[in-house]
């Protein structure tokens, strides 16, 4: 017999994380792979501009290669569950709660998911597990610590947004001060960086745009944009020899990048003069 496609759920528990220390992956941290950071910040890219294809691509990569990051495998679900494969998007979920057993938000999707796939037991069962584990409420709230990597990455996201619309209306000011909120809940997002330094640059403050993008191309060599971007913050102040060695290990990296090679003709060493 063929179940349902939907059962109505039970209201979710209001579930708080553990007030124990959750496990959580510090893309800033240097056991992590540069290659596994790029990966994943272009793999938010295309999330941004809903390039679910790319993006399910590139975090299939990261995994390929270490199957230890709960939070992708949460992304990963996330976007199958947007493509409709649900058998895909539990398998997902369950790995994430086998790395991270305290991950709330991974918890409450793979409830829902198993809900959508008709195995009502086993969704009940997650539920019941979350209830179980709620602490006692608490009326100052979580810290942004406390939160899961997924619902920093959303936060700090809507930070980013914010701040275009504030550089937008032309408060530079307001924009480099959200994009730095966004920056403190995911360090490790190397394109909030290189946004920073553009608002920085836009705003006239030529220096410390150069600062922050050295620190992105430090933290992402292989992230073309924030090579692009330390060439142009370089041209700005008028240090063409290094704007122009940047645009060129941009295209190292990428020789069909437009920009790259556009700037890079225009710092062309001129032989008729």
């Amino acid at each position: 017999m063929r179940l349902p496609r939907h059962c109505p759920l039970a209201p979710l528990p209001d579930p708080a994380p553990d007030t124990s220390r959750s496990p959580r992956l510090d893309y800033t941290s240097p056991t992590v792979p540069e290659r596994t950071k790029t990966l994943l910040v272009l793999a938010r890219e295309h999330l941004e501009r809903r390039e679910i294809d790319r993006a399910d691509k590139l975090l299939r990569k990261i995994l390929e290669r270490e199957d230890r990051y709960a939070d992708v495998h949460q992304l990963v679900a996330m976007i199958a569950r947007e493509k409709g494969d649900f058998a895909r998007a539990a398998s997902h979920l369950e790995r994430a709660v086998a790395i991270n057993p305290r991950y709330t938000e991974a918890l409450l999707a793979l409830a829902i998911t198993y809900n959508d796939l008709g195995r009502y037991e086993d969704s009940r069962d997650i539920r019941e597990r979350l209830a179980a584990k709620r602490p006692p409420e608490r009326a100052e709230g979580l810290r942004p610590d406390e939160l899961d990597p997924f619902v920093l990455g959303k936060l700090a996201n809507q930070h980013a947004q914010l701040a275009q619309a504030y550089r937008d209306a032309g408060c530079f000011a307001e924009a480099v001060r959200e994009l730095r909120r966004a920056i403190e809940l995911r360090p490790g997002f190397v394109d909030l960086r290189v946004r920073l330094a553009s608002t920085l640059r836009d705003g006239g403050e030529i220096d410390a745009a150069i600062a922050e993008l050295g620190d992105a191309c430090a933290r992402a060599p292989r992230y073309v944009e924030a090579h692009v971007q330390l060439g142009l913050a370089l041209l700005a102040s008028g240090r063409r020899e290094e704007a122009r060695s940047a645009l060129q290990a941009a295209l190292e990296l990428d020789p069909q990048h437009e920009r790259a090679r556009t700037y890079a003709r225009v710092l062309a060493p001129d032989e008729s003069r």
